[in-house]
């Protein structure tokens, strides 16, 4: 595995300069201003300063951390083990690690009010905001410390800095802060986003009660010192829109983007944007997006960038991604490109994988058809590429897919509801592999006795897709076979694992399933099947390995 890479750049674009490598990949990045946190893929975690990320690291004392915040003078942790640890307010302490008025960090601790309410409040989310620091709860409370000034702890008793946890709501789904903000958001499970903080003449309101977003489901929200960015959806169409909040009135930001946005983050009054395509551009205080975006180094084929805002610059981790855009997504581009496994001609010599589009869209294929019927190739070209891609080019193909009536909700499925649905879809699956079944321990008494064959039966697109193996098979046997058995020596179950694994991008154990012996018979199975990413399967090999202490 090629160890990822990590630079820093400014807030505005410029030279990236690149981080050393730490003796483990880094999985986790989160700066402020007086630290940047580190942390390993083992859960250990490494304390830099900002200006000196290269050389002053200090290795933290601490149990494997799951999760690492920042914010402006000090940073809260998260243990896999559930422990929350607070570290800082060295100068300014306003209850921000939660410890107490004159409670003063050198080095992390664990927060007392969270160990003596372990099994009642268990934390499983932090985020850490410029002087305060906010709690997720198993049990959906959402808890905070620090100050509040303005209400940005997000309480009413407004100018009463709280230095011990406080709850602040029930049913909580989600929380938005960032390192320099001095706002927070949280979301409701009945889908209301609520805002606290410095908004004008008010320190509390609905945003999705506001006009501007009575038609839009918001899907991210970034803040910095005194603003945010809000990514929207429109609920007509699907369509993205970016807005600028300043205060408590949002600004929408025209964007020519021909990718839609994936990930935001906020410094102090810089934020940074990174879209589907992987390009990163700067977004200002008064919400110009930059005319350019950062020259990064080229990416590694199935990777991407993954960026977090400190207080004054911009981190970049190149990750492995487990998410469907550089996986799965990049897989169907090959059926996209390639007619070879597709099955049904839609329209006058246009094919399609007939269950896929059926999946993806979620409507029947007669339906879809008699929509398209008379649309011209390009046009056809632009649906199916955004199909298999998740992408859109330009306006037009905006506007077209936005006019899909009777099929509105395409926006708003993903490739991988589509994929799930296709694993379940056992009508739809044209193509059987079959694999021996054999006792090895009673094989020489049954020498004479025709060995079982398994069926384990699969979509073949998606065999074609997902495996370089089964794709120079099939390109050297006949369009119409519709078996073939299996020479990799593997159990029926370890084929149908791998087999769900290529339409899930997991390993999904049962209670059935021997973890060590899974663990052997896929140990080189991405390499055999000739994946296109050998890495990310190899990374749920070492989820089950650590799951099970094997």
């Amino acid at each position: 595995m090629t160890e990822p890479r990590i630079y820093s750049v400014g807030s505005t674009p410029s030279t990236p300069v690149l981080i050393n490598k730490f003796e483990q990949p880094v999985v986790q990045v989160s700066g402020g201003s007086r630290w940047t946190v580190f942390v390993l893929e083992d859960g250990t975690a490494y304390e830099t300063t900002r200006s000196d990320r290269n050389n002053n690291r200090t290795k933290l004392n601490v149990k494997p951390i799951l999760m690492a915040r920042c914010g402006y003078t000090h940073y809260t942790l998260l243990s896999r083990e559930g422990d929350v640890y607070g570290r800082g307010a060295i100068s300014e302490n306003y209850g921000q690690i939660g410890m107490g008025k004159s409670k003063n960090c050198q080095v992390p601790e664990i927060i007392p009010f969270f160990k003596e309410k372990k099994g009642e409040l268990d934390v499983v989310s932090i985020k850490s905001s410029c002087y305060c620091t906010f709690y997720l709860c198993e049990n959906q409370q959402l808890w905070a410390s620090g100050y509040n000034s303005s209400g940005e702890v997000g309480i009413k008793e407004i100018g009463t800095n709280q230095y011990y946890p406080v709850k602040i709501s029930d049913n909580v789904t989600n929380v938005y802060t960032d390192n320099y903000s001095f706002f927070v958001f949280w979301k409701t499970e009945d889908g209301k986003i609520m805002g606290s903080g410095r908004f004008g003449n008010v320190n509390k309101l609905e945003l999705t009660g506001l006009i501007q977003f009575k038609q839009h489901e918001i899907i991210d929200i970034t803040a910095g010192y005194g603003q945010s960015l809000i990514l929207a959806q429109k609920k007509s169409d699907g369509l993205q829109e970016l807005f600028h909040l300043n205060g408590k009135v949002p600004r929408k930001i025209n964007t020519n983007f021909i990718s839609p946005i994936v990930e935001m983050s906020s410094g102090n009054n810089h934020h940074c944007i990174r879209l589907e395509d992987n390009t990163v551009y700067s977004v200002g205080s008064g919400g110009n997006v930059s005319t350019s975006k950062y020259n990064l180094p080229e990416i590694t084929s199935g990777m991407k960038w993954t960026l977090t805002c400190s207080s004054e610059d911009i981190i970049l981790l190149e990750d492995v991604p487990s998410n469907e855009r550089n996986t799965i997504q990049k897989d169907l581009l090959l059926c996209y490109e390639n007619s070879w496994v597709t099955d049904m001609e839609i329209v006058s010599g246009y094919k399609i994988h007939k269950d896929f589009v059926q999946a993806r869209i979620g409507k029947p294929i007669d339906t879809i058809k008699q929509v398209i019927s008379g649309w011209e190739k390009e046009d056809l070209d632009l649906l199916f590429l955004w199909m298999y891609s998740g992408t859109y080019k330009g306006k037009k193909q905006a506007d077209l897919l936005g006019s899909l009536l009777g099929i509105n909700e395409l926006f708003k499925t993903k490739i991988m509801d589509a994929m799930k649905r296709l694993w379940i879809d056992e009508e739809g699956k044209n193509f059987t592999i079959l694999v021996k079944d054999v006792d090895m321990e009673e094989e020489e008494e049954e020498e004479e006795e025709e060995e079982e064959l398994v069926e384990v039966p699969v979509h073949k697109f998606i065999l074609y897709a997902r495996s370089g193996l089964y794709r120079d098979m099939f390109e050297n046997i006949s369009v119409e076979q519709d078996s073939v058995t299996d020479q990799s020596g593997k159990t029926p179950e370890t084929i149908e694992l791998f087999v769900k694994y290529l339409y899930l991008d997991q390993l999904e154990l049962t209670a059935d399933d021997d973890p060590a012996l899974t663990i052997e018979e896929l140990t080189n199975a991405a390499e055999f099947f000739q994946l296109s990413d050998e890495n990310k399967l190899n990374r749920e090999i070492k989820k089950i390995k650590k799951q099970f202490q094997l």
